[in-house]
């Protein structure tokens, strides 16, 4: 995610805080209990915002946890890796990337429809 060409001055007016994570809260009204759902919000290490603001600890909204994570990158493919890396390690078993302004569909609980559609 970054801050480059907007113009928010907290995390709470954030893309990530005022479109992604309610949409995704929302859109898993039986999934956020049945699954771990971690985000993991990757930012450049030179961000105007959320560098040089951070280190970020960890946040719970809504039973979901935001995972906060600095990557040494400038590019979105690096940063997507980045991110990928940070879940995998800790252990996640499903992946789904988006962007920090993307609302998904209220109420369809995809991550059990992806899930068994893996399984």
């Amino acid at each position: 995610m970054t801050s480059r060409k907007l113009n928010f001055q907290s995390v709470g007016t954030s893309p990530l805080m005022r479109v992604a994570v309610p949409s995704l809260v929302t859109s898993l009204p039986h999934d956020m209990a049945t699954y771990r759902v971690v985000l993991y919000a990757g930012y450049d290490d030179n961000d105007a915002f959320w560098a040089k603001r951070g280190p970020w600890k960890d946040k719970v909204v809504n039973g979901m946890t935001i995972k906060f994570v600095q990557c040494p990158c400038r590019a979105m493919v690096c940063n997507t890796n980045c991110i990928m890396n940070t879940a995998y390690n800790d252990g996640a078993m499903y992946f789904f990337r988006s962007n920090d302004d993307t609302a998904l569909a209220k109420g369809q609980d995809w991550i059990s429809t992806f899930a068994s559609v893996l399984a």
